[in-house]
């Protein structure tokens, strides 16, 4: 399972990047997850750069960088709901996947 970055936004109104995020086994329907963190160049490529990278690696570099707590309040707190998030649908899948 990996992770799918389908679009970036930077809304210049408020200086915030958003992200339409979902993962590869759900790409063919509409669940998502909207990330919205205040722009920084360097958290945004660190974003970028975990596109189709598999979820054990994302959930690891999502823990790492809410512990590192380099990037504000705002940020991490919507890293904390975006490493939820991915958790659960892991867990869904997973348990989903024994069921078969």
């Amino acid at each position: 399972m990996s992770i799918i970055i389908k679009s970036y936004n930077f809304i210049k109104e408020t200086f915030e990047s958003e992200y339409t995020i979902t993962l590869d086994i759900l790409k063919e329907t509409k669940i998502v997850f909207k990330l919205k963190i205040p722009t920084n160049p360097i958290l945004d490529n660190m974003i970028v750069n975990m596109n189709e990278e598999s979820t054990v690696i994302v959930l690891n570099r999502l823990q790492n960088l809410i512990l590192e707590d380099e990037f504000g309040y705002t940020s991490r707190i919507e890293l904390i709901k975006l490493m939820t998030w991915v958790s659960k649908i892991c867990s869904i899948g997973n348990e989903y996947q024994a069921q078969l």
